[in-house]
């Protein structure tokens, strides 16, 4: 238990008064979920211990926390700063946290956006969690089978040579 509360302890140490030097380093040997653990052990204000983290390394903290936390966490920071964050999550990342919430929270995120970005998440939002895959698999694939790589920035799946898993989205 010592040792647990040894880690707990410079983890709180390092994200409420490291400089920027030694949060990167901090940073690079941490994950996310780590970090989630101290702001759930932690007693105090969690805003204390996340307020100095790159939007990038929270916006990671958001997409493992329990979906009925994710916007909890979001709601911690400021406007302007719950936009940087919203901004560094993939596509896949915001739907999850929108999907977990009311129309009148996910409004109040997606009106902030810019408008490519938010018809994007509103067109993935329309969709069941069962079927945005199979929607994205058939409007990706229907011109033939190497749309859908293209699609994900990915050379052709006769020439991509990994990645087995998605060999059989657009086939």
């Amino acid at each position: 238990m010592k040792n647990v509360e040894i880690k707990s302890y410079r983890t709180y140490s390092v994200l409420m008064v490291a400089d920027k030097e030694q949060m990167e380093l901090f940073l690079e040997e941490v994950h996310p979920a780590d970090i989630l653990d101290a702001v759930h052990e932690y007693e105090g204000d969690p805003l204390e211990l996340l307020r100095h983290l790159p939007e990038q390394f929270i916006a990671s903290i958001i997409d493992e926390a329990e979906d009925e936390e994710k916007y909890e966490l979001l709601t911690l920071f400021s406007k302007k700063k719950q936009m940087d964050i919203v901004d560094e999550m993939s596509s896949d990342e915001l739907v999850d946290l929108l999907g977990a919430i009311n129309e009148t929270e996910q409004d109040s995120i997606i009106v902030n956006m810019d408008a490519e970005d938010a018809a994007e998440v509103r067109e993935l939002l329309a969709y069941e969690p069962e079927t945005a895959v199979e929607s994205w698999r058939q409007s990706s694939c229907s011109e033939g089978p190497d749309v859908g790589w293209r699609h994900l920035g990915l050379p052709s799946k006769r020439s991509a040579g990994c990645g087995d898993f998605l060999l059989y989205i657009c086939t």
